[in-house]
């Protein structure tokens, strides 16, 4: 059975790191036990990542082919801000885009069926996690298109077709 884990929390992001990198690769990494990264991942043990640790996590995340940095969007959820700049390409803000459309649609999808009688609290967990999943993928796509208006220096703003979208 799958251990379910608030969206943007730290468990969560440990997780999603864990899962694409592998925990035995992390353990290497980090120069710590497997069982202890594991508990990280796990909301019911006090246990966190030091800063340093939630970086070295981050880059192995993004060095293993993830396309953002868990922890940091876990800490910058937590914070209620969304400041960090991803990579001002159209190819990622697609990608994006597309991530963002599916978690909207399942987040509505298992909404409406909350309209229905019947409805658990169960159900209702569920639409909530769903929601907060959608809400993370569109922040990502809002810190993207953020990313490509700071790296156009307003170019566009202004007419000019100046301004480089992908480096």
């Amino acid at each position: 059975m799958t251990k379910r884990r608030e969206p943007l929390s730290f468990a969560a992001a440990v997780n999603t790191v864990g899962s694409l990198v592998g925990w035995a690769q992390l353990a290497q990494i980090l120069g710590k036990s497997e069982r202890l990264i594991r508990y990280w991942s796990d909301e019911d043990h006090r246990a966190q990542p030091s800063l340093e640790q939630a970086m070295m996590l981050d880059r192995a995340y993004l060095a293993a082919g993830g396309n953002h940095a868990p922890l940091l969007e876990a800490y910058a959820g937590q914070l209620d801000l969304h400041t960090w700049t991803s990579s001002p390409c159209p190819a990622g803000l697609a990608s994006d885009i597309s991530t963002a459309t599916r978690e909207t649609a399942e987040a509505i999808s298992i909404s409406i069926t909350l309209i229905q009688p019947g409805a658990t609290l169960p159900d209702m967990r569920s639409a909530q996690r769903e929601v907060n999943e959608g809400i993370d993928a569109l922040n990502r796509v809002r810190a993207r298109l953020n990313s490509m208006i700071v790296h156009d220096g307003g170019a566009k703003q202004r007419g000019s077709r100046a301004g480089r979208l992908c480096a």
